[in-house]
């Protein structure tokens, strides 16, 4: 993204509050973006769809793969919006967090 494009960074901004009130006690989430919005991006359509994929996801096995090292195996969710690319990668809550409700999930 060119520095000081105020738009996008807004845009950005805008789909990162709303990404921030998804329901995840499983996952922490992982958020690489590619290019720039050109528009104001649909974060509830992308947020419902990013939780319903979570749901869907084996805990146990993503634990693994991650125990294991295997990154590359690790499923991503890609979305593109308004000309960006963005990859969703879970990371699996520990014993401690997972099922707790509150704490921010998504990081970029």
């Amino acid at each position: 993204m060119p520095p000081g494009d105020a738009a996008a960074d807004r845009r950005f901004a805008e789909l990162h509050d709303t990404l921030d009130r998804m329901i995840s006690p499983d996952y922490f989430v992982h958020v690489e973006y590619r290019g720039a919005p050109q528009g104001n991006m649909r974060g509830r359509v992308i947020r419902e769809r990013l939780e319903r994929w979570l749901r869907e996801l084996d805990h146990a096995e993503i634990t693994r793969l991650y125990a294991q090292q295997a990154f590359d195996d690790v499923p991503s969710l890609p979305w593109t919006e308004q000309g960006c690319l963005l990859t969703f990668t879970p990371i699996p809550k520990g014993p401690e967090s997972r099922g707790q409700l509150g704490a921010r999930a998504v990081g970029w």
